[in-house]
């Protein structure tokens, strides 16, 4: 039986939480989307004026499913009095 790999990685970086999104974020059910949702904000909701950086440097494109999930994320750390930031890798070539 083979291990599925998880479509984000979440880890500590100092005193931030770093949260990466995978490509394969953008082919999942809203199920699924909504549970890393409710993952996340139960880390966040733990955390007292959490720092998040947002990884979306591995993707191509955003799903708006995802979007959503992103503004979950955003919306709750504002609420909490933290700070949430998106990291992009922009090719302009």
């Amino acid at each position: 039986m083979a291990t599925q790999e998880v479509p984000y990685h979440i880890t500590k970086v100092d005193e931030h939480l770093k949260v990466q999104l995978m490509p394969d974020l953008n082919d999942s059910a809203w199920n699924e989307l909504e549970s890393l949702g409710d993952s996340l904000l139960t880390i966040l909701k733990k955390e007292k004026n959490p720092t998040v950086i947002i990884d979306l440097s591995k993707l191509s494109y955003i799903s708006s499913s995802l979007v959503a999930v992103v503004i979950q994320v955003w919306k709750l750390v504002d609420e909490q009095g933290g700070l949430a930031r998106g990291l992009v890798d922009v090719d302009l070539e």
